[in-house]
């Protein structure tokens, strides 16, 4: 058997049987691109497949039904809501009407589901300008002998904060500069992106961080405080709700009782033991959101289609958080093996990274040919370009 096919199978992911299906704006999208695809057809009078009734309640179990098991969620609920205000994401990112048609370039978002947040993120980029602006900025700074100026790399240190995004620690161990086959100059660390892009990307993770809460508030809103809810999470005890039988501590006319209730924060969301801190159903961060949530709704990191924050950093102009610099490092030197050395990523785990960056680059191309017909446009030249060196360097390192 040949290395290339071993290396192949130990990468290759493992079939399994669990349910693993987590619902996102994306995949919300291409139902409602496949449902106007439907009645494009019904209403021109073509022979359809399948009728949209059938096609109807085949998906809606994915809006009303949770795919997952929680003892304390409101699930059934959440998943509700949860497709409410996936609406309302792709409304305010304008790819849908008010009305939920798809628009603009809905297709290249659906297109390209397999990387969201990504797939928005460079959707913003795309139709503000941004893109074509930095790209033309950096065209004039070219240096044939400076790898680093290079239009491919200056696009993979852009794109490297979306896609086959590697978190890195707040403590890691700087690398060693070697004589030959440099990294990157901040390796492991991605250099920060220009200042007007990481404006427009602080921008979308305050319009998404914001939506999340309004979410979490609503589902909160539809259940009681319960029991449940003033239970202790490790040691599972329960959180006197009443005073004991010894009564109040204060009298009821008590001028400090009266002062110190004027003062109390109200809450829905927010966990009552996480509130005792004086917190509200204001959350400071996407952290804050997902730690101290109310076990009427679960929520991941994962659910939310951000670039996170800095651990520490709150508001609209958060820093993100560190990232690994290895795809912009293997743009660089275009060896495998030394991201072990400066990203403490193994080969097999390179590969498999690598050959994911190259089919979703090659989706990226795909989609933005379709909205770009001109052949010389400089962000389709780019992304051209950078597919094509990842394709190269992923077949010479098979090759060695």
């Amino acid at each position: 058997m040949s290395f290339l096919k071993v290396r192949r199978l130990i990468t290759s992911d493992l079939s399994t049987l669990t349910g693993d299906f987590q619902l996102s704006a994306t995949t919300l999208l291409r139902v409602l691109n496949l449902w106007e695809k439907l009645s494009n057809d019904a209403e021109q009078d073509k022979t359809l497949a399948r009728s949209k009734a059938d096609v109807a309640r085949t998906l809606s179990p994915m809006y009303t039904l949770p795919f997952f098991s929680s003892d304390t969620a409101d699930l059934d609920t959440q998943v509700i809501y949860h497709t409410r205000f996936s609406l309302e994401l792709l409304r305010r990112e304008g790819v849908i009407s008010e009305k939920a048609y798809p628009r603009s370039c809905a297709s290249f978002v659906a297109h390209l589901f397999e990387v969201e947040p990504a797939n928005l993120i460079v959707h913003r980029l795309l139709c503000s300008g941004l893109l074509h602006e930095y790209l033309r900025a950096e065209e004039k700074k070219y240096v044939k002998a400076q790898r680093i100026t290079h239009l491919p790399v200056k696009l993979m240190s852009v794109l490297a904060w979306f896609m086959g995004r590697r978190r890195l620690p707040s403590t890691f161990a700087r690398s060693v500069p070697r004589k030959k086959w440099l990294p990157s100059k901040d390796s492991p660390r991605l250099p920060p992106l220009p200042s007007k892009i990481l404006a427009e990307v602080q921008k979308y993770n305050a319009s998404i961080f914001e939506l999340f809460q309004e979410l979490s508030w609503s589902v909160a809103c539809t259940r009681k405080f319960r029991e449940s809810d003033f239970m202790l999470p490790c040691s599972e005890r329960q959180f006197p709700v009443e005073f004991d039988a010894r009564g109040a501590p204060m009298e009821k006319d008590s001028t400090f009782q009266s002062s110190l209730i004027g003062q109390r924060m109200r809450f829905k969301a927010r966990s009552p033991l996480a509130a005792i801190s004086g917190g509200s159903d204001y959350f400071r961060s996407p952290n804050d959101l997902v730690m101290n949530l109310r076990n009427v709704i679960q929520m991941d990191m994962n659910a939310l289609p951000i670039v996170p924050p800095a651990p520490g950093q709150a508001g609209a102009e958060a820093e993100l958080e560190e990232t690994n610099s290895w795809a912009l490092d293997y743009m660089i030197h275009g060896k495998m093996k030394y991201l072990w050395e400066d990203n403490a990523i193994d080969s097999t785990k390179a590969y498999k990274l690598i050959s994911g960056l190259r089919d979703s680059l090659a989706m990226m191309v795909a989609a933005i040919k379709a909205y770009s017909p001109p052949s010389d446009d400089i962000v389709l030249k780019t992304f051209t370009a950078l597919h094509e060196e990842i394709k190269s360097r992923l077949a010479a390192d098979h090759g060695r």
